[in-house]
């Protein structure tokens, strides 16, 4: 019962978020981990992603762990970062 909750949290969220368009003017909402996780608070400590400008200025490396968290699969290592940053995007309900 607690799964259900936290992904229905998450789609209400990216839903929402998918209406902000590029989270400038209203900001995105964190989408938590998909157990639950805030990706902003330890141990994660990962920048907010609350417009497409933050996500689109990601390294390789935090864009991967936000990945992740998402359970989003993604190519290894570091290359591809453009494609990453779209991944991240659509997996926040952000315009990608």
């Amino acid at each position: 019962m607690h799964q259900q909750m936290i992904n229905t949290d998450r789609r209400i969220i990216c839903l929402a978020n998918g209406m902000r368009h590029d989270g400038l003017a209203t900001p995105y909402t964190i989408v938590p981990f998909t157990d639950g996780d805030d990706p902003t608070q330890p141990p994660h400590n990962l920048v907010p992603l609350v417009s497409t400008a933050v996500i689109d200025a990601l390294s390789a490396h935090r864009c991967n762990r936000y990945l992740d968290g998402y359970k989003v699969d993604h190519p290894p290592g570091v290359g591809n970062l453009a494609l990453r940053r779209q991944l991240l995007k659509r997996a926040i309900g952000a315009p990608a």
